[in-house]
């Protein structure tokens, strides 16, 4: 049974598969802003910056 992406980062799973890490880069519209948490939950910006940290990846926000 093939692994889910939502089981792991798909960073991840592109870095297993081979594909060159500067070809790689992490996106997150941060829906609320800098205000209150409204849409997201508050542990997902702290979480997509250490997914970028840890594979080394540049994390883009809009």
């Amino acid at each position: 049974m093939p692994l889910l992406l939502r089981e792991r980062p798909i960073a991840h799973a592109l870095l297993e598969a081979g594909a060159p890490a500067e070809g790689i880069e992490l996106w997150h519209h941060d829906v609320d802003g800098e205000g209150g948490s409204f849409m997201d939950w508050p542990s997902t910006a702290p979480h997509v910056e250490a997914l970028a940290r840890d594979f080394g990846l540049p994390l883009y926000r809009s």
